[in-house]
């Protein structure tokens, strides 16, 4: 929406009919992260296993079942780490719909309707399989 409140392109209208999927992924991640253990963390700040899914998106623009198993191939991800997994993919695919609002032109757009995408075909995903 501009500041009056109205449709300004094809692209401001269609974030429209998908924010609510942003929305609903960001209070879902926020629920479940209020009754989680803390995790392990490199910096002593974030979540290492937030590190590994934010890197699974340098150069992609969409996320499959194979691109996980090829990157997570050089990762140790611990058996507590293993049961979040789909959580924190989650929330840096909502940091990434973010950091594409943050960057103009097309190439925020990739990633903001690549991250609505994934967001939405995660639920097709098999995570048991792949950890």
């Amino acid at each position: 929406f501009t500041l009056k409140g109205k449709v300004d392109s094809s692209f401001d209208e269609w974030i429209c009919d998908n924010y609510y999927i942003l929305e609903r992924e960001g209070m879902g991640v926020l629920r479940h992260l209020s009754s989680t253990k803390e995790l392990p963390s490199d910096d002593g700040e974030i979540p290492r296993l937030f590190e590994i899914c934010v890197e699974l998106w340098n150069g992609n623009i969409r996320i499959t079942e194979d691109s996980i198993i090829e990157y997570l191939n050089n990762k140790e991800i611990s058996g507590g780490e293993s049961e979040l997994f789909e959580l924190m993919l989650r929330c840096s695919l909502i940091h990434r719909a973010f950091e594409g609002c943050c960057i103009k032109g097309e190439q925020g757009a990739m990633m903001l309707e690549g991250a609505i995408k994934s967001i939405r075909k995660l639920k097709d995903f098999d995570l048991h399989r792949i950890l």
